[in-house]
């Protein structure tokens, strides 16, 4: 099945499970973005819509997520089903699974990541992410990062900032950099807002920048500043 397929029958099931006594938590998000960055590299250079819905049963998770280039192609340039599993341990929570990418306009057509995480119990809820690469590239991407929530009388603020790391291959396939070593740098600020309970409406802002001068040599865009607003729902 195909994740076309799958993305056709989540149409059926988001609004059956949302009326049905199931265990299964569903919830689907529906951003707007200024444009399309991943690890620094900027994919798409103009307005984005990337909706996304979510499944989860007792700490299973599976995802659906796409990349709709508004201005340019007028249609889906990425697809990517995420399959994980979630935890907590007594020093704080964990997630493990799968990521498939799907990317119908690029020269790779498909490749697929195993990840895994930890998010420490602290204040500033620092975390570690690994993402290695099976199958096109055979590498491995690291990204640390810390993030701090921060209540208001109107909504709650939350800022994130990360720093990427990546091993030779990594870095090889997505900056044309065959060296290990850092690989981007990212701040980020999201305000969201409750509205009744099942809704949240959002506003964020990002920048990112790649941390080799050589990643990406002589290209443009290897800093970003993105702008972003969208609206979730959970049934």
């Amino acid at each position: 099945m195909n994740l076309k397929t799958l993305a056709a029958a989540s149409i059926i099931i988001v609004p059956v499970l949302s009326t049905a006594q199931t265990p299964v938590s569903t919830s689907i998000d529906f951003p707007f973005f200024s444009k399309y960055v991943w690890r620094g590299v900027n994919l798409v250079n103009d307005p984005v819509l990337q909706p996304s819905v979510n499944f989860e049963y007792q700490g299973w998770n599976l995802n659906l997520w796409g990349n709709y280039d508004i201005d340019n192609l007028k249609q889906f340039t990425e697809y990517d089903i995420t399959f994980s599993y979630s935890g907590e341990l007594p020093q704080g929570s964990w997630s493990a699974g799968y990521i498939d990418y799907a990317n119908p306009q690029s020269t790779i057509k498909h490749t697929r990541e195993f990840f895994a995480s930890f998010t420490f119990n602290h204040e500033l809820s620092p975390y570690i992410q690994l993402n290695y690469d099976n199958d096109e590239v055979d590498g491995l991407y690291a990204r640390f990062g810390i993030e701090k929530g921060i209540p208001t009388s109107s909504g709650d603020l939350n800022l994130h900032t990360w720093l990427g790391f990546g091993d030779d291959d990594m870095n090889g396939a997505l900056y044309g950099n065959n060296k290990s070593g850092l690989a981007d740098f990212g701040l980020e600020a999201t305000f969201s807002r409750q509205f009744g309970e099942q809704t949240t409406g959002y506003l964020k802002l990002s920048y990112t920048t790649l941390l080799n001068k050589n990643h990406l040599a002589g290209a443009p865009n290897r800093n970003n500043l993105i702008f972003g607003f969208g609206v979730g729902y959970q049934f």
